[in-house]
């Protein structure tokens, strides 16, 4: 599963990026996406969907998480309404790790669903990194975007 930031979005309207690949964006990520949308004039590829129509993911324990992460992760102002995407894109890993975990008790072969976050955001790298030191997790730069 691809994860993308606001960043991203940029990053494949910019370069023109004929998506080959399904990308997923969480609920803040998606409110942020359509500025930037109205900023360069396109919409976004049928390949970018929102991770809150995604089968598996369940809003309730994403809010959960995002009520901890709010609380417990700097670099986000209410008053310049920034670092909520960040948030957002935490939560939804800590929501869907959980459930893929909870996917795989009981069974014999584990399931595997890699999860990939594409973000040239340093300090968002680095919680990542932090929070999920897991090979299923990992972050690669808005460069790798195919």
């Amino acid at each position: 599963m691809n994860i993308i930031d606001t960043n991203g979005i940029s990053k494949i309207f910019e370069n023109d990026i004929d998506l080959q690949e399904e990308y997923w964006i969480p609920p803040d990520v998606a409110a942020e996406s359509d500025l930037t949308q109205i900023i360069h004039g396109r919409k976004l590829s049928e390949n970018i969907k929102y991770l809150d129509k995604y089968k598996h993911f369940i809003y309730s324990i994403y809010l959960n998480h995002y009520n901890k992460s709010l609380n417990s992760l700097g670099d986000r102002s209410f008053f310049n309404m920034t670092g909520f995407g960040d948030i957002s894109i935490i939560s939804a890993l800590y929501t869907l790790v959980e459930h893929f975990d909870k996917m795989n008790r009981g069974h014999l072969f584990p399931l595997t669903e890699n999860i990939t976050v594409f973000t040239d955001d340093i300090k968002l790298q680095k919680k990542i990194t932090k929070a999920f030191n897991r090979s299923d997790v990992v972050v690669k730069s808005t460069s790798e975007i195919a």
